[in-house]
């Protein structure tokens, strides 16, 4: 999947983790993970990021599993 987030804000903010979830056709969870910036962003990953800028990322999966889709939440440290 690729995910694109944009902020759409005149000030900085932090680079999210990413709450993947891949679901059946009755939106039964069949798996569930989070990745860190750390995880899915190059080493050392950005501390944010800055105002009306975007950031693609992409990533791959094996599971054991056939989801019917993949949503992806971003998460923000409290």
């Amino acid at each position: 999947p690729r995910v694109r987030r944009q902020r759409q804000m005149c000030i900085e903010t932090a680079i999210p983790s990413l709450d993947i979830e891949l679901v059946d056709d009755a939106d039964t969870t069949l798996m569930h993970k989070t990745l860190t910036p750390a995880e899915y962003l190059s080493n050392p990953p950005p501390a944010s990021l800055a105002a009306n800028r975007s950031i693609t990322v992409r990533f791959s999966m094996q599971t054991n599993v056939t989801p019917a889709r993949c949503i992806v939440t971003p998460v923000y440290a409290k």
